[in-house]
């Protein structure tokens, strides 16, 4: 199958039309539905992704929660507590939920 636009196909469906010739309309339809299951699929994808990252940012509260208990038994136990840098490879900071949000799925090129 071709990887050609919805909207070609369109056109091509139009020109058939104007003509009369409906000997490749078959083939045309088969194309503009596979052009159609694409779509679809790649908008299950995105929404997967979304899912996913929004997993991760609780994941990442729930590791705030824990390591802030373990603070709080080093302390009731008067032991000092292992550092937190390393954890998820960067200093692990209390940071807003704002850090946590997925980038735009397109991103404008930068200008050079």
């Amino acid at each position: 199958m071709s990887t050609r636009s919805m909207c070609s196909i369109l056109s091509d469906m139009r020109v058939a039309d104007e003509r009369k010739n409906y000997s490749y309309l078959n083939s045309l339809i088969e194309e503009a539905q596979y052009a159609a299951n694409r779509m679809e699929r790649a908008i299950g994808d995105v929404k997967e992704i979304e899912k996913q990252r929004n997993h991760l940012g609780e994941l990442k509260d729930a590791c705030v929660a824990l390591y802030d208990t373990y603070l709080a038994k080093c302390k009731e136990l008067d032991k000092e507590p292992l550092p937190r840098d390393g954890w998820f490879g960067d200093s692990f900071e209390r940071v807003e939920r704002k850090y946590w949000e997925p980038e735009p799925f397109f991103r404008k090129k930068e200008e050079e």
